[in-house]
């Protein structure tokens, strides 16, 4: 342990290289108190990760199971909606108790690398005080959760029919009950995997592309002076303190749409360079619903490259028809797709066959999209050729 550090309400501590966080947030603060203090652990946190942080908030939000979320749970939930880390609290079971009586105000956060493999659990150890004790572990299964089944939800809203049907229809089950039972569970968990999407934990939105430290520092300065300004109800500051808010907010507004044109000009140098990167991203995330599942099966891949790229006869450059007029027999050379292929040679690393695009597909989106784009674009100009031809064949005709 080292490089201890003490701040109000909370200690740092770093252990076998993750910061550890330990908080308590006394219920005398007030309000205004409680949000000036997360703040300031809020900024620490930003300067150190991977961080764990645990602690008495003294705070109640339906997130962790609380009946309501009071005011200090909506300023927590605020506070740390601007960190990439994951509530770890699981289950309805109180973490402090007097008196016969019962809440959820112990609670753990991780930055989402440590939470992927984090488990969690209220220990039943007695511990002589109003607060149990909370075991969770990083990296490895702990005790307390080696035997517990785990349950998976998905969102049934963006189910796709025709690919869980598919994933479905290939399902076989042999051996005795208790074996088919367990293939048919996996088949069925295999096919909810492909065709929706899970229902994730508590944890924020990977912060936009146009997020920076100084958008940041304004939004916290325009919530404390909107709390500011509600708490202020019926006072005499009320009107000076919603003029107050309104210039914060617009100071936010101001800087979120500069940053935006900024970016959205970043972007546009950078689309030529790489056409596959963050511009790409952020107009596909418009474009779809929900990101779809890439296959990762090797024989759905090779049906799905044989049909984008199906065999063709080798092409004779001498073949002409001689019942159509000889000059306008429409003939497609190599040379004019020289530029397609050469592009996806370039990103596949290697010549254009079926096994080498199933190898390249696998690694991941960008790949992925990648052929895609290659097959629809060749399609493309194949159809609008086609469309020439024809026309060209009508005209002779007349």
């Amino acid at each position: 342990m080292k490089s201890l550090h003490a701040g109000t309400g909370y200690v740092r501590a770093q252990v076998k290289g993750s910061w550890i966080f330990s908080c308590y947030m006394a219920p005398s603060w007030t309000l205004e108190e409680f949000s000036s203090l997360l703040n300031d652990l809020v900024e620490d946190v930003r300067d150190h990760s991977p961080a764990v942080i645990a602690g008495d908030f003294n705070s109640w939000a339906l997130e962790w199971q609380s009946p309501v979320t009071n005011a200090r749970g909506r300023v927590l939930l605020d506070a740390f909606a601007a960190l990439d880390v994951e509530l770890l609290n699981r289950g309805s079971t109180h973490t402090f108790s007097r008196g016969g009586m019962g809440s959820i105000i112990d609670l753990t956060f991780a930055t989402s690398c440590l939470a992927r493999s984090a488990t969690w659990s209220v220990s039943e150890t007695y511990t002589a005080s109003d607060h149990r004790a909370i075991i969770f572990n990083f990296g490895g299964s702990s005790s307390a959760h080696s035997n517990m089944p785990t349950r998976t939800h998905y969102k049934t809203a963006t189910l796709e029919v025709d690919a869980f049907q598919l994933a479905i229809g290939s399902m076989s089950v042999s051996g005795n009950a208790e074996a088919m039972a367990q293939q048919a569970a996996q088949a069925l968990q295999h096919a909810c995997e492909v065709s929706m999407q899970r229902s994730g934990r508590y944890r924020r939105h990977n912060a936009v592309y146009w997020w920076t430290d100084h958008i940041a520092k304004a939004r916290a300065e325009c919530l404390k002076a909107r709390r500011a300004y509600c708490r202020a109800r019926g006072t005499e500051a009320h009107a000076s303190l919603r003029l107050r808010y309104c210039d914060k907010r617009r100071l936010l507004k101001r800087a979120i749409k500069d940053q935006k044109r900024l970016c959205f000009l970043r972007m546009c140098e950078e689309a030529d360079r790489d056409p596959w990167g963050q511009a790409y991203k952020v107009v596909m995330k418009r474009t779809r619903s929900f990101k779809n599942s890439v296959p990762t099966e090797k024989m759905q891949l090779t049906a799905i490259v044989s049909t984008l790229f199906p065999y063709q006869q080798e092409w004779d450059p001498e073949y002409t028809n001689d019942e159509d007029n000889n000059h306008l027999v429409a003939t497609i050379t190599a040379e004019e797709f020289d530029t397609e292929r050469s592009q996806m040679e370039n990103i596949i690393g290697g010549p254009i066959e079926v096994s080498t695009l199933t190898a390249k597909m696998l690694e991941g989106d960008t790949k992925w999209s990648a052929v895609c784009s290659f097959a629809e674009n060749v399609g493309t100009r194949l159809r609008r050729m086609e469309r020439e031809r024809n026309s060209l064949q009508v005209e002779a005709a007349r």
